[in-house]
């Protein structure tokens, strides 16, 4: 398919009644050759209380050779599916690829191919989003230019706004020029190239990559090598630390094989699942530890028994177990007192091989 001019996906239909929308489907061996611009997304913007507009081009396969630039998402909504195949550009035109550049949102997902460009302007105007999720493939920027550090390295060959994201999964993005680490460090540090879930590890075993980058928890790490993967670029990818799927580096776990074990409420660097005293950070825990008699040297098994407990256990010695009751009284179950401490004396036959047990009593 040759066009001579524009190609536009998703400009037909009409934007009131929200029909302007539209799918471009490339496969292997075929091949779309646009001798102007191409946009997908309607010109238009939705209208009050009407669903955006949307449009999709998906390129599985073979080539699209576009003569200027690829704008994706426009007025209206824009996606570009790319999971084999080649998106290249023929002229030398400033940031070829435009993602999010007017009130439609711009999403590219490659899970595979190649997309060769010579810059990336995203949300130039800052009205909508503007994500690349890197999950396969390769995404190389040919032109050198990073900007300046002081422009925060967003003013180069890629500009970004705030609602900017490039994230790296098991894709792999490659940046022309063997000095590109602090910009890309910049990148990563303002959280416009973020870390996505790779789901491999010791991609290029025989790399010894410059720079790293390790996301919050520990479960992903990006890699910055210039010169060994390709000569003359920077090559960014990601590597998992995370087998079994919580989100957390391994050497952290508590329990590896719980996927949920690392909601944390608290703040507390552990898991909720795995918390000893709920709802206390490492200061507080302390300050509690210290006002209720316990060492706060670190816990030992002791510690950890009594508040699991809920209350202390005097001793645990030859089978029996010495708990501390406390009797209170209320005419209104609103103000108690004291009627009674003491401590009783129980058989605790069972649980001694295990790591924790509780005693409970009735209400």
């Amino acid at each position: 398919l040759a066009l001579a001019n524009d190609m536009h996906v998703g400009n037909a239909g009409n934007v009131v009644n929200g029909t302007k929308n539209g799918t471009v489907q490339l496969d292997s061996d075929g091949q779309i050759v646009v001798n102007n611009v191409v946009r997908v997304g309607s010109w238009e913007a939705a209208s009050e209380g009407v669903s955006p507009p949307s449009a999709v081009l998906e390129i599985a396969g073979g080539t699209l050779s576009i003569h200027k630039e690829l704008y994706v998402g426009v007025g209206g909504n824009g996606t570009l599916n790319l999971s084999g195949g080649t998106v290249s550009f023929a002229a030398n035109e400033w940031q070829q690829l435009r993602v999010g550049s007017d009130q439609g949102d711009g999403v590219i997902n490659m899970t595979g191919g190649n997309l060769v460009t010579n810059g990336i302007q995203m949300d130039i105007d800052a009205n909508s989003a503007a994500r690349i999720n890197l999950d396969g493939g390769i995404l190389d920027v040919t032109s050198g230019w990073a900007g300046t550090a002081a422009g925060g390295y967003t003013n180069g060959v890629i500009t970004v706004s705030a609602t900017s994201v490039i994230a790296i999964g098991d894709g792999v993005f490659q940046w022309k020029g063997t000095n590109k680490r602090p910009a890309i460090g910049a990148l990563v540090a303002s959280g416009y190239i973020t870390f996505a879930n790779p789901t491999t590890s010791g991609n290029y075993p025989t790399v010894t990559p410059e720079e790293s980058w390790t996301s919050a928890g520990g479960a992903t790490t990006l890699y910055a090598d210039t010169n060994e993967i390709r000569s003359g670029y920077t090559t960014v990818w990601a590597e998992s630390n995370d087998t079994d799927g919580d989100g957390y580096n391994n050497s952290i776990d508590v329990f590896p094989d719980d996927p949920d074990e690392w909601a944390d409420a608290d703040g507390d660097n552990v898991g909720d699942n795995a918390d000893v005293h709920d709802g206390y950070n490492d200061a507080a825990l302390d300050a509690y530890l210290s006002a209720n008699g316990y060492s706060t040297g670190g816990l030992n098994e002791q510690d950890l028994i009594d508040l699991r407990v809920g209350s202390k256990l005097a001793s645990i010695a030859n089978d029996q177990a010495t708990l501390q009751v406390v009797i209170e009284q209320s005419d209104n179950l609103g103000s108690w007192s004291t009627v009674k401490t003491e401590d009783v004396t129980v058989d605790a036959p069972a649980g001694m091989d295990k790591q924790f047990f509780r005693y409970r009593m009735q209400d």
